[in-house]
């Protein structure tokens, strides 16, 4: 996740398509500045979360993405 607007998040899932077989998923999201102020980037990596959930769930793989139900808080460095 960034402070520009954007966020990205990987998981496991073992697709194949036009590219070939790739083991994981990247989803990725993006807002334009000013639309929702006050909104944090948690906020829309609360959503991608979610998004991602639902899209793992349709793909068959939400046992090998192991994506979380809440998404955790950021690690304070």
């Amino acid at each position: 996740m960034n402070d520009n607007g954007g966020a990205y998040l990987y998981f496991a899932c073992t697709t194949e398509g036009l590219q070939g077989k790739k083991s994981y998923v990247k989803a990725s999201m993006f807002t334009v500045q000013g639309v929702a102020p006050g909104s944090a980037p948690e906020d829309r990596m609360a959503i991608l979360n979610d998004v991602s959930r639902a899209l793992a769930e349709q793909l068959g793989c939400a046992d090998e993405a192991a994506l979380p139900a809440r998404v955790p808080e950021p690690v304070k460095g």
